[in-house]
């Protein structure tokens, strides 16, 4: 009778993590992406030293968000094994920065908290998840995907497929053809050189005319 006791507890524990989860990585996402919403609308009537003060929270929260680390592990992919411990630390800080700021902008420039649907989430596994959004649009809906992963008790987002591409898989394709031929200390300054040069198109009276890619000669 103890033991049955003793199962059915267990499993009523079980279904109670589960049905906890369940909502769990949808909320890890959904929070902080409204957090920046609500920030973004308040950054519209505030001058240009407060706008910077929200972009700045902005990045914390996506920095907070998303597993910049494991991201750029993934991305790296073969060629990880060939930084040192320090290079991978500057090149997920550096990814972190070049990422988070073109995130920053897409939603700062193009989304409302309205146009996030959030359909559904999957449990993959004990620590992967798949969450599904989608921003409607008249000429039709754009599906955006988040892979997240449960760590330290928060899941924490590792790759974003938007309409069917892969944040990971496409700047593994770019990287890999720079690292045949660079070094990862070069593939990194690359990269700051690239956040320095965004920084000045965007200063007034200039215009950003280069694509977003961190291989652009």
């Amino acid at each position: 009778m103890k033991i049955r006791s003793f199962i059915l507890a267990v499993l009523l524990l079980i279904l109670f993590q589960t049905s906890a989860w369940a909502d769990q990585p949808i909320n890890d996402l959904k929070t902080p992406v409204e957090k920046i919403m609500t920030l973004l609308k308040a950054s519209k009537s505030q001058n240009k030293e407060k706008q910077e003060a929200i972009r700045i929270k902005v990045m914390q929260i996506i920095r907070d968000t998303f597993d910049f680390h494991e991201i750029s592990r993934r991305t790296i992919a073969r060629h990880w094994k060939d930084f040192s411990a320090q290079q991978k630390d500057e090149f997920a800080d550096i990814f972190a920065e070049f990422l988070g700021s073109s995130y920053y902008e897409k939603i700062r420039d193009s989304y409302t908290v309205e146009d996030i649907i959030y359909d559904s989430e999957e449990i993959v596994s004990d620590n992967k998840a798949l969450v599904k959004t989608r921003i409607p649009r008249e000429t039709g809906d754009i599906p955006i995907y988040y892979r997240m992963m449960l760590k330290n008790g928060k899941w924490k987002v590792y790759d974003v497929i938007i309409e069917k591409i892969s944040l990971v898989k496409n700047y593994r394709t770019q990287f890999r053809s720079i690292l045949r031929k660079e070094s990862p200390e070069q593939l990194i300054e690359r990269l700051k050189k690239k956040i320095e040069d965004r920084k000045t198109d965007q200063e007034p009276g200039r215009k950003n005319k280069e694509k977003e890619k961190p291989d652009t000669q």
